[in-house]
């Protein structure tokens, strides 16, 4: 009789202990999913901003270089008044 009680309490605990370990994937399963989204979020948002920056550095560049290329010509013009 005892053996038998004994067999039982074991059943019971088996079953408790696997519950538990299933819950306990569930939870990181979904941890890892919500954090590859994350992560996936933040790397397209990363290329994004790097594009906006790289369109903002080439607009300041041809903005220089048009202001260089005038001050070129005003200066060759010049040059060419005075001879």
């Amino acid at each position: 009789m005892e053996d038998k009680k004994m067999n039982e309490i074991e059943e019971i605990e088996a079953t408790e202990v696997d519950e538990t370990q299933d819950s306990s994937n569930a939870g990181a399963l979904l941890a890892g999913v919500i954090g590859g989204f994350i992560a996936y979020a933040v790397i397209g948002g990363a290329k994004k901003l790097r594009v906006i920056i790289e369109e903002k550095v080439a607009a300041k560049k041809l903005a220089e270089a048009a202001k260089t290329d005038k001050a070129e010509i005003d200066s060759a013009d010049e040059d060419s008044e005075e001879n």
